[in-house]
């Protein structure tokens, strides 16, 4: 649909896109093609008529989502995007893509957790990583974990209950349940 619109060469190699053509032909088709990635990803579907709309929105100059949106998405979900929001998720995401470790201080309710969370899963399905390991710090309140009722897995639980929500978020429970159980998380 995009050759038959336009006059530029589109050559497609693996996941790479080729775009040969005239610098305005070329953006157009750009734009064009994160919007349907945009929309493939959070649809799970992009039918002719998606594309078509797209095509007619872009070049009406109207976006779905803009540049600077697109290059805030962290993990795409069933229900939605997850994304850097507020100016300090963002320079947060960016250290993250930037480096091996990070260090996140700061309030609680930021969206540190949740948003490592995401880096996490992402990386995970883009088979960067093939393992999630859950670690965060046990700050003792008073006693220390090892006179806490329980077994050790109830003892740490409640440290661990964030990320647990937060993978229940951006994963499908019986998808979870099976990583769980086999050990990939």
């Amino acid at each position: 649909m995009l050759e038959d619109r336009f006059s530029a060469n589109i050559i497609i190699r693996g996941d790479s896109v080729i775009i040969k053509g005239v610098p305005e032909e070329v953006d157009a088709i750009e734009k064009i093609i994160k919007e349907m990635i945009f929309v493939i990803n959070t649809s799970g579907r992009l039918n002719p008529a998606d594309v078509e709309t797209i095509i007619e929105l872009t070049l009406e100059g109207k976006e779905i989502v803009s540049d600077n949106e697109f290059d805030n998405i962290i993990l795409y979900t069933k229900k939605d995007v997850i994304k850097a929001k507020t100016p300090n998720q963002v320079k947060y995401a960016e250290v993250v893509k930037k480096n091996d470790i990070c260090f996140a201080i700061g309030p609680a309710g930021t969206g540190k957790t949740y948003l490592a969370v995401a880096f996490a899963i992402a990386a995970f399905k883009k088979g960067i990583v093939k393992k999630i390991v859950l670690a965060r710090p046990a700050v003792e309140a008073g006693e220390s974990l090892g006179f806490l009722p329980g077994d050790f897995k109830e003892k740490i639980d409640p440290y661990l209950r964030p990320l647990y929500d937060a993978l229940q978020d951006m994963l499908p429970i019986d998808q979870l349940k099976g990583y769980i159980e086999k050990g990939s998380n």
